[in-house]
């Protein structure tokens, strides 16, 4: 696979994520795990935003990575 189509990729995954992280924030829903991820891996910072992290959420900045690996291609039908 071309490095631009490999790119198209992660750029599309990217948006899709963002989306999904946008929803979450519109609904003030942690649907995808920040929390717990949060509490987690820093302890500290969770134990901070304890009873705000409702209102933190959704004023927070979320950067995504995407780092994708293509390990098949081909054409799906009949």
């Amino acid at each position: 696979m071309n490095c631009s189509a490999h790119n198209i990729i992660e750029d599309r995954l990217r948006d899709l994520s963002m989306q999904a992280v946008d929803k979450a924030k519109e609904y003030n829903s942690d649907f995808l795990g920040f929390t717990e991820k949060l509490h987690r891996t820093n302890l500290s910072a969770w134990q901070t935003l304890g009873p705000d992290w409702r209102k933190s959420f959704s004023t927070v900045e979320v950067e995504i990575v995407v780092d994708a690996k293509v390990v098949q291609t081909g054409m799906m039908g009949e």
